[in-house]
């Protein structure tokens, strides 16, 4: 893994994480599947280290929250019903995917 102070390094490491932003609109992921905005709003999406465009971002309003908090209650009786030792695999597992991302 690259120091903080190594600039080239760090760019190297994210470079696929920018071309998969840069490659189409990134949207909300509500009920476990990616959508836009239900207004079909978004905004623009820069990099903090040049301003270069890396791409479209959905843009949430309340009925994004809605459709949200909907799904959630929906998928609540089965995660509530999951055996304790399996929700904690469960969610191991993300959380080791997310730290790889980071690495």
């Amino acid at each position: 893994m690259s120091t903080a102070g190594d600039l080239g390094a760090n760019l190297a490491h994210v470079a696929p994480f920018v071309e998969r932003a840069r490659a189409g609109l990134t949207g909300h992921v509500i009920g476990g599947v990616r959508v836009p905005s239900v207004s079909g709003a978004t905004f623009a999406n820069t990099s903090p280290v040049d301003e270069s465009p890396l791409g479209l971002v959905a843009s949430g309003d309340a009925a994004d929250v809605d459709a949200a908090a909907r799904a959630a209650a929906d998928a609540f009786p089965a995660w509530r019903d999951t055996h304790g030792e399996d929700r904690r695999r469960i969610l191991h597992r993300r959380l080791d995917c997310a730290v790889e991302l980071l690495l």
